[in-house]
């Protein structure tokens, strides 16, 4: 991950998600673009599933290594403590915003333009 400041830092709290985890990162990857000036941080809680590993073939198939980090935990920390792991994690990039999405969220092409303007 560089250390260039960010507009918008997505934070994502995955536990067992493997089944949908992909139709997510579709969806947001219309934020994942330079001009976006966004970055995903997806902390998983020990999924017993392979949802950390279907993440990692994501990232290296779409090259998304430096718009994404994943923060994989030892432990099920909660969804408050796990959102909490992902902004400690997004304070090195100087973010403006902090966007807290479920994993099973559908992401449509203008939706962080218009919260950001409403703000």
């Amino acid at each position: 991950m560089k250390n260039t400041p960010i507009e918008t830092a997505i934070i994502t709290v995955t536990y067992n998600c493997e089944d949908f985890i992909e139709d997510f990162l579709d969806s947001v990857a219309c934020e994942l673009t330079p001009e976006s000036s966004s970055h995903l941080f997806i902390v998983d809680n020990l999924s017993a599933d392979d949802t950390v590993n279907s993440i990692k073939r994501i990232i290296d198939e779409r090259a998304l290594h430096e718009r994404v980090t994943l923060l994989p935990k030892n432990s099920n920390l909660g969804f408050g403590a796990g959102c909490n792991a992902g902004v400690t994690a997004a304070r090195d990039l100087n973010p403006k915003y902090y966007w807290f999405l479920n994993p099973d969220t559908q992401v449509f092409p203008d939706t962080r333009s218009k919260l950001v303007e409403f703000l």
